[in-house]
């Protein structure tokens, strides 16, 4: 026990420190998810159609770029 107190108040303020504590985590939580909402929903995203540039350009590809492609 607690100095001075009785053993319900000693289990009373146990259980205001759980809640308080939980009521922090929770504050976290949704101040990461808000950050996760910004970072991956509303901040631009680089174009999908970019991810191929950065691989080696084969010989057919150079190949439909100098002479068209028949689809053109």
């Amino acid at each position: 026990m607690l100095a001075g107190g009785t053993a319900l108040e000693d289990v009373v303020l146990v259980v205001e420190e759980v809640v308080v504590a939980a009521g922090v985590l929770l504050v976290v939580a949704a101040g990461v998810l808000l950050w996760l909402l910004v970072v991956e929903l509303l901040l631009p995203q680089p174009a999908m159609s970019t991810a191929h540039r950065n691989r080696p350009m084969s010989h057919e590809d150079r190949r439909r770029i100098m002479l068209g492609s028949p689809l053109d």
